[in-house]
């Protein structure tokens, strides 16, 4: 059952508490976790969390200016961070 878009819940019924006079202990595991989540279980929650996939990003800058030999190279660049094309605000 689905109590909202992010909660879902599962109720088993009629468990036995007992077997051979020794108190039965119950507890929860998701079976079949989808692809891209982390299952974590505290008490009788279980939580799915999903880390998005990331990537590190380097450069390196290349100046050919015969070692600035005209001496026209900046001390400085500033690189923008591009995604699909499209400016990230970041730099």
């Amino acid at each position: 059952d689905k109590t909202d878009a992010n909660t879902w819940v599962a109720s088993f019924t009629n468990l036995p508490q007992y077997e051979a006079g020794k108190e039965i202990t119950y507890s929860i595991k998701e079976v079949d976790v989808p692809a891209g989540y982390e299952a974590s279980v505290t008490g009788q929650v279980v939580t799915n969390t999903h880390n998005p996939d990331t990537v590190i990003l380097s450069g390196t800058k290349v100046w050919k200016d015969n070692n600035n030999q005209d001496g026209k190279r900046p001390g400085s660049v500033t690189v923008k961070l591009l995604a699909d094309g499209q400016d990230t605000g970041k730099t």
